[in-house]
């Protein structure tokens, strides 16, 4: 365990990982039918729903969650969607950068494999005990972490909300999804959770600040919180990056872009300080060193390469409609430094990586 107030020095050790026969699930299969569910709702907020399946308006049952949260409407606009730039993207999120549609939920899965990998097939790290009770999944994205962790825990209540329905309808009895806002303001409920975790979520929150206390109040004494997360500021050690390299020119522009469009992807350097501005104690952080491409020589480094470059030639190609056109970029300008970026990831001579960082919190 990385000692308070220093990040644990950064690790390379792997280990081969199994992941959850669940994980190889087809995407397309998951998926029901949204849009044609689409109608005006009125759910108890955070209270849990199915998020492919709109509740009834007269739904007052309080389930095994314990949610009692004042009520909300949550119109069908979350379950509209448009294209831009040949993706496609929740309709009532203006400049939300990622897209929803199969390609990310892909994109996301093969990521969720590759933490697995980082973390030689650690969920988290923080010491939540052998029973947890209620567990928050905050950007559930797909539900892979919450379906795991689910799997794990079988007595314990899995939360996992995500501000795009596109989780799976079918899920184990102690898991369930909700449509929500994690940027809005929580209200005190029955439950009081035991852990609440939030992987890749910093470059597209606005407000970090906010979430943190939110998740304060939410958490039981003793409760703890975990941001899993990575830097888009491709390093190199031995010099064979160089200043002006591609990939790492629009690893910059992303940056920009996010900035543009309202988010701070430099907050996770930010964490240790936010974290014990919001009153938590015992913050630790561990660091992962992730080589982008096999160029180091275990096997078990040269297959995570692998995965880090496929991972970023597809964050990569989130970038070419809504971010960069915040920067004023043409869909041909875009592609152009898109095709940069991609051939300078196929130079196995270039030792380049990202830095993961692990941080876990826990309140008094």
């Amino acid at each position: 365990m990385a000692s308070s107030g220093v990040c644990q020095q950064p690790s390379t050790s792997l280990v081969k990982v199994d992941p959850c026969s669940h994980l190889e699930r087809p995407i397309a299969e998951e998926q029901s039918d949204i849009h044609a569910q689409a109608e005006l709702v009125s759910t108890p907020r955070w209270q849990s729903v199915p998020s492919s399946s709109p509740p009834s308006e007269d739904s007052t049952d309080d389930n095994n969650l314990g949610r009692k949260i004042e009520t909300e409407s949550l119109t069908s606009s979350v379950f509209d969607f448009e294209s831009e730039g040949g993706r496609q993207y929740t309709a009532n999120i203006p400049g939300y950068p990622l897209p929803n549609d199969d390609q990310e939920l892909e994109r996301e899965l093969q990521q969720h494999k590759m933490f697995l990998e980082i973390t030689e097939n650690n969920l988290f790290f923080s010491s939540i005990g052998k029973s947890p009770q209620n567990i928050l999944d905050i950007g559930t994205g797909g539900g892979s972490w919450a379906l795991d962790v689910g799997d794990k825990y079988p007595s314990a209540a899995v939360l996992g909300i995500d501000r795009t329905p596109v989780q799976p309808s079918l899920v184990p009895p102690n898991v369930q999804f909700l449509v929500d806002d994690c940027e809005k303001s929580w209200s005190d409920g029955d439950v009081d959770y035991d852990f609440v975790h939030l992987r890749c979520m910093v470059s597209i929150l606005k407000n970090v600040p906010g979430v943190i206390k939110s998740a304060f109040r939410s958490l039981r004494p003793g409760g703890w919180i975990e941001f899993q997360d990575f830097a888009i500021e491709p390093k190199c050690d031995d010099g064979t990056m160089q200043e002006n390299d591609a990939f790492k020119t629009v690893c910059n522009l992303a940056r920009e872009a996010y900035s543009e469009l309202g988010f701070n992807t430099t907050s996770t350097k930010d964490l240790r300080s936010l974290l014990d501005t919001a009153g938590f104690k015992n913050v630790h952080c561990k660091e992962f060193k992730v080589p982008i491409g096999p160029w180091k020589a275990e096997k078990s480094s040269e297959r995570l390469g692998l995965q880090q470059k496929e991972a970023m030639l597809d964050f990569i190609g989130t970038l070419a409609a809504r971010p960069f056109r915040a920067l004023g970029f043409s869909v041909e300008e875009a592609e152009l430094k898109l095709l940069s970026a991609r051939q300078a990831l196929a130079d196995k001579t270039v030792h380049r990586y990202l830095v993961y960082y692990f941080y876990h919190a826990q309140r008094p």
